[in-house]
C-alpha cells in the first residue's frame, strides 16, 4: 500500500509541476489552434515522450553525468534555447500568414503527425533541468531501499500524466470555437506566443551560461 501512496503522492507533485504554464502549453496552444485535432494530438504525445525519456534518465542515474559533465548539460541547454527561439521568429514572421497558409510554412506542404510528434519532442527534450526535477521527486518520495520496478512505474506515470494532460488541453482549444478565435486574433496571438518562446529560450540561455 505504501507504494501505492507514494507513486500518488509523486503524480501530484509531478501534476503541479506540469500544471505550470511554460514553453510546453505555449506550443500546445498553438499547434491546438492551428491545426485539425487529429493532427494536434501528436503534439501531446512528442512533449509526454520527451518526458518519459527524462524520466527514464532520472531512473537510471543518467542526472549525475550530466551534473559532473557541466558541457553536456551546457550543450542541452543551448540547443533547447536556439530551438525555442527558432519557434519564436517563426511566430513573428508568419504572424500575418493566414491560418491555411501557416501549416505549409512551418511543417512543409503535407502537415504531418510526425511533424508536430517531433516539435513536442524537441521541446521537452531542450530543458534537460526536467530530469533533475525528476530526480529529485524520485528522492523524496520513493525510498532508495525499494525494487527498481517502483521506479521504473513513476517514469511510466510521467508519460500517462503528460499525455493525459496536454491531451485534454489539446481537445479543450482545437473545439471550432477556439480556432475561429484564434483565426480573428491570429497576429497578436502569434506575437504573444512568440515573445513568451523567446523569453523561455532567454531563460535557458542565461542558466546555460550561469552553469
Amino acid at each position: 500500500m505504501s507504494y501505492i501512496f507514494a507513486l500518488a503522492a509523486f503524480a501530484g507533485i509531478h501534476f503541479l509541476g506540469m500544471a505550470s504554464p511554460g514553453a510546453s502549453f505555449v506550443n500546445t496552444l498553438r499547434a491546438s489552434t492551428q491545426y485539425s485535432r487529429g493532427v494536434a494530438l501528436f503534439h501531446a504525445l512528442g512533449l509526454a515522450g520527451a518526458a518519459f525519456v527524462w524520466a527514464l534518465a532520472a531512473v537510471l542515474g543518467l542526472q549525475s553525468v550530466l551534473t559532473t559533465v557541466p558541457g553536456l548539460f551546457r550543450g542541452l541547454q543551448l540547443f533547447g534555447g536556439v530551438y525555442l527561439m527558432w519557434l519564436a521568429v517563426n511566430a513573428w514572421r508568419h504572424a500575418n500568414v493566414p491560418a491555411h497558409q501557416r501549416a505549409s510554412l512551418e511543417l512543409g506542404s503535407t502537415t504531418t503527425g510526425f511533424a508536430l510528434f517531433r516539435r513536442g519532442l524537441l521541446t521537452n527534450l531542450g530543458n534537460p533541468k526536467v530530469m533533475i526535477f525528476f530526480a529529485s521527486v524520485f528522492a523524496a518520495v520513493l525510498h532508495p531501499e525499494w525494487p527498481m520496478w517502483i521506479r521504473f512505474a513513476a517514469a511510466l506515470l510521467v508519460f500517462v500524466d503528460e499525455f493525459t494532460y496536454y491531451t485534454s488541453l489539446t481537445l479543450l482549444l482545437s473545439t471550432r470555437r477556439a480556432q475561429q478565435a484564434y483565426r480573428h486574433a491570429k497576429p497578436v496571438i502569434d506575437r504573444v506566443a512568440g515573445t513568451a518562446l523567446l523569453l523561455f529560450a532567454m531563460r535557458l540561455f542565461y542558466r546555460a551560461l550561469e552553469s
